[in-house]
């Protein structure tokens, strides 16, 4: 797909033009008099740029303000300006002289850290939401703290460009999120890694003993439809280890096309067992099953009669992930579009504008970032904001999957602002068998 990198790095039309290196005066944000985003930009391509004959490290630090929209409903737009630049000042209190900052779009705060400060990243990065929980401006109401997230990426010569930078980013930040999630709401799982983590991977992929669970997809209109997302962990004792936990090592480790084609034989032989068509499942694919040279034929040689059941069958890849086998999405959208095979993009909005790839990419289901929809009834430019790039996605025939809700209190405000299907702790969470009670009649009460 030659044009996807084209698109995902053209910048928004109401961007202006990056400034020049070093005219930092020119470059500065006026709210926060740190970096405007174009200008770190500027940096964080030249860091990427002269990567490969840099001896200090980097690390891209972006911070979300988890409930700024909620501080915001409840102080007004002039004074959540007003904390906006607080934090800034205790942003630079914290992180090392060297590192430069930036307010980025979004109310978000990005950070690059270099040398040691890179090497103490997780450290400066717990300081920084101890700092910001703890903050004591007088723009934060008694009855609330400011709570942050915070997600981390090196950069290197194994970085291609700042879309992936920060995308990266983003994904490690939702990645800690969900983590934090399952090991918070279902205590059949453990969200730490388990010593020789690789060994363990390795005896269950030759003794095919990983084990399989169920989420179910809940469409907020009545039709019968099963939609269950699997999900793949591996049993440590008397717990289970979610996927989340251990894909970074199977990938790797070039471990996650056998896992994925083992996932797959195990959804096409359930979907056989249930000849009424009932189900669909949803089938997550790793970074390399997308560049692997022979995926794709062994999927085209129908695998267990795959074309029997190719309709009900579901393959979800993070944007991440496309972003990086950029190069190899046109082949892949038409080889499982031609089968049948459906495609989900989840983390979807991880890039600054997501919308400029996605009419390159045969997709059916869009799955949220969960930085898109967490708290999006608070504050209404946030959920302005939701509905219309829900609705552009629905232009382009695609539905919209809301995932990590985890109360029901959610539901109304997300039907309203266009979502198709939702998934979560708050529903259902992961189990062996697939056994949800979907709903065939619902009523929701927006308030």
């Amino acid at each position: 797909m030659e044009n996807l990198h084209h698109a995902a790095n053209t910048a928004p039309s109401e961007d202006k033009p990056e400034q020049p290196p070093g005219i930092i005066s020119a470059g500065q944000d006026h709210l926060t008099g740190l970096y405007s985003q174009n200008a770190f930009n500027h940096r964080l391509k030249q860091i990427i740029k002269d990567s490969a004959h840099n001896d200090s490290p980097y690390t891209l630090a972006l911070l979300q303000l988890a409930n700024f929209y909620e501080i915001r409903a409840w102080v007004g737009k002039l004074e959540s300006n007003l904390l906006l630049n607080d934090i800034a000042r205790l942003l630079e209190d914290t992180v090392p002289e060297n590192s430069v900052s930036c307010r980025c779009h979004n109310h978000e705060f990005a950070v690059i850290l270099a040398g040691e400060g890179s090497r103490r990243a997780m450290m400066i990065a717990d300081h920084i939401k101890q700092a910001l929980h703890t903050c004591s401006s007088q723009f934060i109401p008694p009855q609330l703290s400011l709570r942050c997230n915070v997600g981390l990426v090196s950069v290197n010569h194994f970085t291609p460009d700042i879309e992936v930078a920060f995308a990266r980013a983003r994904h490690n930040m939702s990645s800690q999120q969900t983590e934090q999630a399952t090991d918070h709401a279902y205590s059949g799982f453990t969200a730490q890694q388990p010593p020789d983590l690789l060994n363990k991977l390795h005896h269950a992929m030759a003794s095919n003993s990983f084990k399989l669970n169920f989420q179910a997809t809940v469409d907020f209109k009545e039709g019968g439809l099963k939609f269950y997302e699997i999900r793949s962990a591996l049993a440590e004792k008397d717990t289970l280890i979610p996927a989340a936990v251990f894909l970074e090592t199977v990938v790797k480790n070039a471990m996650g096309e056998g896992l994925d084609r083992w996932v797959i034989k195990q959804a096409i032989k359930l979907l056989l067992e249930n000849p009424d068509g009932n189900y669909q499942l949803m089938v997550n694919l790793s970074q390399n099953s997308l560049v692997s040279a022979s995926f794709l034929d062994w999927l085209k040689s129908n695998p267990d009669n795959c074309n029997r059941v190719s309709r009900q069958l579901i393959v979800q890849v993070s944007e991440l992930d496309i972003l990086i086998a950029q190069h190899h999405m046109d082949k892949f959208c038409r080889t499982i579009d031609a089968l049948g095979i459906r495609l989900c993009i989840s983390h979807f909005g991880c890039t600054q504008n997501p919308l400029r790839y996605l009419s390159l990419l045969n997709a059916h289901y869009v799955k949220l970032d969960p930085s898109l929809t967490g708290l999006s009834g608070i504050d209404s430019d946030r959920h302005q904001h939701l509905q219309e790039l829900i609705k552009n996605i629905h232009n382009k025939d695609m539905q919209v999957i809301a995932a990590l809700i985890e109360h029901t209190e959610e539901l109304p405000i997300l039907w309203k602002a266009g979502v198709d299907f939702v998934q979560g702790y708050g529903l259902h969470k992961p189990e062996p068998i697939r056994e949800y009670s979907f709903i065939t009649n619902q009523e929701l009460s927006v308030p």
